[in-house]
């Protein structure tokens, strides 16, 4: 493929990524946020509208994305075998604890969602979003997979990530990572303290699927509706399905 191709390509998923961050956005506003001249935005976002992945608000100018690549989005999932498989089991989740629940894949040195579940009545919007990829270090479902790592492996991860600090609990700290694997090693599941948005707390479990990816269950709560014993008993769940999942496999 030409340079120049590539080129293009790379800036309409700019454009389309930059699009994700706000509900519409307007021609100059993509273009100082992508780099991208105002001549080339218009023409890639009439292209985009054309497609029908890009919708323009005729009252305001803003453009904004249509649902079509959400439909895309739940294609792939629905198209993934273990998302499909484990789907259920996120189901019961929400159910028992009415709290966004998630399941994870390992993609290179980063962890991408692959199903989300958020309550219907849920007052707290969570960021996460499906085909959503980072960092292991700084999540629930990410530290729970690199406890079944060997540390050739998780400072390989490390190495490689961008570690970005999300809160002021976020950890970048290589020896306080090592520190917190082996307690997850020792309690079988991890947590995220508010580590990844402010205000939520996660905690996960690693998943024994046969394959080359690695994969992970969480469940995501606001800190405010934490009581006493709930975390040992989301933890008991999860660990129990762990284990149910591992023998389907």
């Amino acid at each position: 493929m030409a340079e120049s191709t590539l080129q293009s390509v790379k800036r309409v998923f700019d454009i389309i990524e930059v699009l994700t961050t706000k509900s519409s956005m307007g021609i100059t506003e993509i273009k100082n946020l992508t780099g991208i001249n105002t001549t080339s935005v218009f023409r890639m976002l009439q292209s985009l509208a054309d497609l029908g992945y890009v919708y323009r608000d005729s009252a305001t100018g803003k453009y904004s994305l249509s649902y079509k690549l959400v439909s895309m989005a739940s294609q792939v999932t629905k198209n993934n075998a273990v998302a499909t498989m484990l789907h259920p089991y996120l189901e019961a989740l929400v159910e028992r604890f009415n709290e966004t629940v998630h399941l994870v894949e390992r993609r290179g040195y980063n962890i991408c969602y692959i199903d989300k579940i958020t309550p219907k009545d849920t007052r707290f919007t969570i960021s996460s979003h499906i085909g959503m990829l980072l960092p292991f270090s700084c999540t629930a479902v990410g530290k729970a997979m690199l406890a079944e790592m060997d540390d050739a492996e998780i400072s390989e991860i490390w190495k490689n990530s961008e570690i970005i600090r999300y809160t002021e609990n976020t950890n970048t700290d290589y020896g306080v990572l090592m520190r917190e694997l082996f307690d997850v090693r020792n309690q079988g599941y991890a947590v995220d303290n508010e580590e990844r948005e402010v205000g939520i707390c996660c905690f996960a479990v690693s998943l024994s699927v046969e394959g080359p990816l690695g994969y992970a269950l969480s469940i995501s709560i606001p800190k405010a509706r934490l009581v006493p014993g709930l975390e040992k008993e989301i933890a008991s769940v999860l660990l129990d399905y762990k284990r149910q999942i591992s023998r389907l496999f």
